[in-house]
């Protein structure tokens, strides 16, 4: 963070560091990075304390989700690994449990498909980490609107 007396408009500018610009999406309708000014310096060091705690608390959330991401890809693999060993060995496996084939193959398939679709969710398409709903989130969207109206030029 650095705010700076820009001459220009004979008011200080709050400077924000890229990654937060980038995290918090703190960019205009025009796809501009949003400049902030106003008389007061203080005024700009509460905004960005402000900015700092919705920028850690991103930062914190996608930590989280992305280890919660990783996880549910590991359970997800192993659970399909059984199920596509248990379809080899179905008879086995149903002599062992009393039940028909036609169920155990019925069961694993089902668990299979499932378990594949949920890996290829996670891995392929990426998952869902939280990042777009946090970014777009009501209190973000306030905070916008407020530099918008308080401390745009």
């Amino acid at each position: 963070m650095e705010i700076i007396f820009n001459k220009d408009v004979n008011k200080y500018q709050l400077v924000l560091p890229e990654n937060v610009i980038r995290d918090l999406n703190l960019k205009g309708d025009d796809g501009r990075v949003v400049e902030i000014f106003h008389d007061n310096k203080m005024s700009l060091e509460w905004l960005y304390k402000d900015i700092e705690q919705r920028h850690t608390g991103f930062v914190e959330f996608t930590a989280v989700a992305e280890k919660r991401k990783k996880r549910k890809l590991i359970i997800f693999t192993v659970v399909f690994i059984i199920a596509l060993l248990v379809i080899l060995f179905n008879e086995k496996v149903a002599d062992l449990t009393n039940y028909p084939v036609f169920a155990v193959k019925l069961i694993c398939i089902t668990v299979l498909i499932l378990s594949g679709w949920t890996i290829f969710q996670t891995f392929v398409l990426g998952g869902a980490t939280g990042k777009d709903s946090l970014r777009d989130n009501f209190k973000t969207i306030q905070l916008l609107e407020m530099i918008f109206e308080r401390y745009s030029r």
